[in-house]
């Protein structure tokens, strides 16, 4: 396997304009975790999305 962080393994790097944002959505898609914060007023609720800093390489 190669190293690096699997952004940059993915070639979400050095991309521009709708390329990039497609990544980032797919990147949010796969890796983010999603949490309810809080019930504003059923049913409206407050989402929040968590991404752990070693799948952006940090």
């Amino acid at each position: 396997m190669s190293s690096g962080s699997p952004a940059a393994r993915a070639g979400l790097r050095g991309r521009a304009g709708a390329d990039r944002r497609a990544d980032a959505y797919v990147l949010c898609s796969l890796a983010g975790d999603l949490k309810i914060s809080a019930v504003v007023d059923a049913p409206h609720v407050l989402v929040s999305m968590h991404m752990p800093k070693r799948v952006l390489g940090m």
